[in-house]
């Protein structure tokens, strides 16, 4: 018993180290949240941000690079596969924030039209932080299949474009 009792004063304790900020100050992260779906939320934990949709998603990981294409269909089949072996989660991009620099993380390169990017950069920049990314789950690649195809399309969505819409891209996807 008291050991169960030391257990969950501990795990009080390490969650009330953690803190939640607050988006204001950052332009660019307010309209990022003003731009998600219903049932997906935004949030700042610790030096984390969290976009994700809080209903499950099952996760079923494996090599779709040559996959036929009948394994993309949303249909019964691919359902029950996707439950039956995959993992239940939720869709979730996270990203570590660092306070931004003055400095830009690009640079042009001397008789050359191609960008440099300094590969400690971050993925993106906010007003106010740079992100720099930890996870990406919960959509449709050439490793994972996702159900429900609904949250998948959506989250498809946000990571490929809405989130290199409204926040700049320094790297990353798409």
């Amino acid at each position: 018993m008291k050991c169960l009792t030391a257990l969950m004063f501990f795990l009080s304790s390490a969650l009330s180290m953690s803190q939640t900020k607050s988006l204001d100050g950052d332009s660019l992260l307010l309209k990022l949240s003003a731009n998600l779906p219903n049932g997906w939320q935004i949030r700042i934990l610790d030096d984390t941000l969290i976009i994700e949709n809080l209903a499950p998603i099952w996760v079923l990981s494996s090599n779709f690079i040559n996959a036929p294409s009948k394994d993309f269909e949303d249909n019964e089949e691919n359902k029950t596969r996707i439950i039956e072996n995959g993992f239940k989660t939720h869709a979730q991009f996270s990203f570590h924030l660092k306070e931004r620099i003055a400095e830009t993380p690009s640079k042009k390169s001397k008789g050359k039209k191609k960008r440099e990017v300094d590969p400690n950069a971050p993925n993106y920049l906010s007003a106010k932080y740079g992100l720099y990314q930890i996870k990406a789950i919960g959509f449709d690649d050439s490793y994972t299949r996702c159900y429900p195809w609904a949250i998948a399309d959506e989250a498809a969505k946000i990571y490929y474009t809405t989130i290199g819409l409204i926040l700049e891209k320094i790297k990353g996807p798409g």
